[in-house]
């Protein structure tokens, strides 16, 4: 999971969803979640003719790579995803901030209707949109698990990290298996672009361009940046060939290929 940027809506979409916001809140409170349910239902079943697709459109277009899931960033994101349930928040059924992009499996089989809260009733989900997971978890690439981080002031792990990565399934097999996989051939591809710019072979550099930004689990990348950019006697032995190291700091330009 990495950060992203929330795009801006236009003032159709905006108002459209304002509207449908207002509908649920001018309902009593116990009859806000079955309207916000039937009104989500009948947006989705007409979308063809509301704000709702266009709505969809610009959450597809903010994942990262081809259409990745906001959360596992594996599979192709599949449907809108409510951060706070709309079964429990309904009057967040139609504020934009609340709407996220995932895939099938992170959105039924994993979240499902969760939402923990701290003691202070502060979510204990990470929302990739609103703040950067990379201050609540760590990558571990020799495993391709993500862990909560450390908080230096208490030693303890981050708590939003860790049930970030209970609620979402972020270390579920298949997931850690893929993130290893990406740790070796981004390195491969990195120094194959770097080659390339090199030699002047700008067709071969710019389709490990395209392969590099469409690749899933882009905050392995991320990740990748991190350590790179980090003075050398503080970069973790065998964290990263000095090759890759090199390439990174060579061509700052693959910073923007997932910079917010």
């Amino acid at each position: 999971m990495r950060r992203l940027q929330r795009s801006a809506l236009s003032k159709r979409e905006q108002d459209w969803l304002d509207k449908q916001r207002d509908a649920v809140q001018q309902q009593p409170k116990p009859a806000r979640t079955a309207m916000a349910a039937k009104k989500w239902t009948s947006a989705k079943a007409n979308q063809a003719r509301n704000q709702l697709q266009h709505i969809q459109e610009k959450l597809q277009a903010m994942c990262s790579g081809l259409n990745r899931c906001m959360y596992c960033e594996d599979s192709q994101g599949h449907a809108i995803d409510h951060f706070r349930p709309k079964s429990t928040h309904p009057e967040r059924t139609f504020v934009w901030e609340n709407l996220l992009y995932a895939c099938s499996h992170c959105n039924s089989n994993q979240k499902r209707t969760q939402f923990p809260l701290d003691a202070n009733g502060q979510p204990l989900l990470i929302d990739p949109t609103a703040e950067d997971p990379m201050a609540h978890l760590v990558f571990v690439p020799d495993t391709g698990d993500w862990v909560a981080r450390t908080d230096p002031a208490t030693v303890l792990p981050s708590p939003k990290g860790t049930s970030s990565c209970t609620t979402f399934g972020l270390n579920r097999d298949v997931l850690k298996r893929g993130r290893r996989n990406t740790w070796v051939a981004l390195q491969v591809l990195i120094q194959a672009y770097d080659q390339a710019q090199s030699a002047n072979d700008l067709e071969a550099a710019r389709q490990q361009r395209l392969v590099i930004s469409d690749h899933p689990f882009s905050s392995v990348l991320v990740y990748m940046l991190q350590i790179a950019a980090l003075p050398p006697s503080q970069i973790p032995a065998g964290a990263l060939s000095p090759g890759v190291v090199t390439a990174l700091r060579n061509r700052p330009e693959i910073k923007t290929w997932v910079t917010v």
